[in-house]
């Protein structure tokens, strides 16, 4: 431990920091070239270290107590030589000064550990009672924490079993409402197919009694060839008129109940969404299932009423050239 005379060496060093002129060395009156603009509190920090040692030197081992007291004793020189200038050398002076005060206070917050043992010593958090107390202490603070952890467990997974309750229910909601609104589009379909179905049916027995009554006619007896070949292209024409409202008809009737069947198709799929979607065990087989059958509602398979988007069936200009080249057939070439 420090002799007793190396303690008084650095109670009289720490006495003579304190004695210091602060106002004289710190000098704010020249703003930014002062002390007290470069350092702020400088003395305060100063002087709680000097304090620090001081108090705890005795329980320090003498060497570090020595080396202490030179390290303070070269600041208090720095600040002495601060003091003393004049007021056109202090701010030449200050840059080097600063230096070297700061060299010197890394040195003194190096060995000011060495004082922090007496410190501990003296409070008592070695001794076996103040460690079990503190243990004890811990321990509490462990155990409330441990019961909060799991009480905000508890309410987390309370919290979450009621979102997915309440997720569940406004699921439902949804897929309710798309159920009804797939079964409002398929009786408005169902009603334009029969509809079409008749006008397809109606306009194909009106092409066939049109048909049969040109083919029971008999022509005029001595009518002239001029007149026999205007008749001809008269009945040609109403052929061909009502072949092409039958065949509209026809491909109105096929678009519809191809739109029909899809429409079918997306509401069976949502009828059948919640009960796939339930049925998921954790919440990413849950998206995977709905996105699939999302994709499934939005992508229908072939009907086979339409082939790729475009209409095959037989045009009235087609039906009208063939029925052309039947009663006019091409002359031989020579």
């Amino acid at each position: 431990m420090a002799y007793k005379e190396t303690v008084e060496n650095l109670r009289y060093v720490v006495h003579e920091i304190n004695d210091l002129d602060e106002n004289r060395i710190m000098r704010p009156q020249y703003g930014d070239l002062s002390l007290q603009e470069r350092r702020p509190n400088y003395f305060d920090k100063l002087k709680s270290k000097c304090a620090y040692c001081l108090k705890y030197a005795s329980g320090t081992p003498n060497e570090y107590v020595e080396r202490v007291t030179a390290i303070i004793s070269i600041i208090y020189r720095n600040l002495v030589e601060i003091n003393n200038s004049n007021k056109n050398k202090y701010p030449d002076i200050l840059d080097k000064v600063l230096e070297l005060l700061d060299i010197e206070e890394e040195k003194l917050d190096k060995y000011r550990i060495y004082f922090m043992v007496p410190h501990f010593i003296e409070s008592g958090i070695l001794e076996d009672d103040t460690i079990n107390q503190r243990n004890a202490l811990i321990k509490s603070v462990v155990g409330d924490l441990d019961d909060r952890i799991e009480t905000a467990k508890d309410i987390i997974k309370e919290s979450d079993h009621k979102r997915a309750v309440l997720t569940r229910e406004a699921t439902k909601g949804s897929f309710a409402k798309a159920i009804k609104q797939f079964e409002e589009a398929q009786e408005y379909l169902d009603r334009k197919c029969n509809g079409w179905l008749w006008a397809s049916i109606g306009s194909i027995l009106v092409f066939l009694v049109i048909l049969l009554f040109f083919y029971n006619e008999a022509p005029e007896a001595g009518s002239s060839r001029g007149i026999e070949i205007y008749h001809t292209a008269i009945r040609i024409a109403m052929l061909a008129v009502l072949g092409g409202v039958s065949t509209f008809c026809l491909r109105v009737y096929r678009s519809q109940l191809h739109m029909s069947r899809h429409n079918y198709h997306k509401m069976c799929i949502a009828k059948i969404m919640d009960s796939f979607v339930y049925a998921a065990v954790d919440p990413e087989q849950r998206d995977k299932i709905l996105s699939l059958l999302v994709e499934s509602v939005v992508h229908f398979g072939s009907s086979g009423l339409v082939r790729d988007g475009d209409d095959h069936m037989t045009s009235p200009k087609l039906v009208i050239d063939q029925i052309t080249k039947t009663l006019v057939p091409d002359k031989p070439k020579p």
